[in-house]
C-alpha cells in the first residue's frame, strides 16, 4: 500500500510539475522536482518492486540517476533561457546563465565521483565504472553551453544530454549485472 501512496504523490508531483503557468517547473523547481520523482523514486520503487525489500544499496544507487535527469532538465532550461523569459521563471532563470552552467558542470561530475565512490567502498561491483566511458558525452554536453556557443550548439546540447544519459545509464547498469552474467 505505500508504493500505491508513493506513486500517486509521484503523479501529483508530475502533474505539478508541467500544469499550467504556475507549474513547479515554472517556479524554479524543476531539477528539484526531476531529481526526487523522476529519478530517485522511479529508481527506487523499480528496484522494491523486483525484490521486495528497500535497502541502502538502491537509495546509494539511485542518485546518479536522479542527478542525470536533473541534467536534462538543466540543460533544457539553459537552452531554453531566452524563450522561456515572460511566462516561466526557471532556477537558470534565477541564478544566470553562467551559474546555471557552472551548476551543469558540477552535477556532471557527481555521478562519476559518486560511481568511484561506490565501487571504493564495494556497494556496486567494480565494473560499474565502465560508465566512465560516457565521459565524453559529458564534455560534449558541457561545451555546448559554453561562453559564446552558438543557438545550434544549444539546441545539440538537449542531444548531448539524452546520449549521455542513455550512454552512462546503460554502462552503470551493465556493470551492476556483470557479476550475474
Amino acid at each position: 500500500f505505500w508504493l500505491i501512496a508513493i506513486g500517486t504523490v509521484s503523479i501529483l508531483f508530475g502533474i505539478g510539475y508541467s500544469a499550467g503557468s504556475r507549474s513547479l517547473s515554472a517556479r524554479g523547481l524543476g531539477e528539484l522536482v526531476a531529481f526526487i520523482f523522476l529519478g530517485f523514486v522511479v529508481t527506487t520503487i523499480a528496484y522494491v518492486v523486483q525484490v521486495h525489500r528497500l535497502d541502502v544499496q538502491i537509495i546509494a544507487v539511485a542518485v546518479p540517476f536522479a542527478i542525470l535527469i536533473s541534467i536534462m532538465i538543466l540543460s533544457n532550461n539553459i537552452r531554453d533561457i531566452e524563450k522561456d523569459q515572460g511566462f516561466r521563471h526557471t532556477l537558470v532563470m534565477i541564478i544566470g546563465r553562467k551559474k546555471g552552467t557552472q551548476l551543469l558542470s558540477i552535477l556532471l561530475a557527481i555521478p562519476y565521483l559518486w560511481t568511484i565512490g561506490l565501487a571504493s567502498f564495494h556497494v556496486i561491483p567494480w565494473a560499474s565504472i565502465m560508465a566512465l566511458f560516457a565521459l565524453p558525452l559529458a564534455i560534449k554536453l558541457r561545451y555546448s553551453y559554453r561562453k559564446g556557443a552558438n543557438r545550434s550548439e544549444e539546441i545539440k546540447g538537449m542531444k548531448w544530454a539524452s546520449w549521455h544519459h542513455w550512454v552512462f545509464s546503460l554502462l552503470f547498469i551493465i556493470g551492476m549485472m556483470w557479476p550475474l552474467i
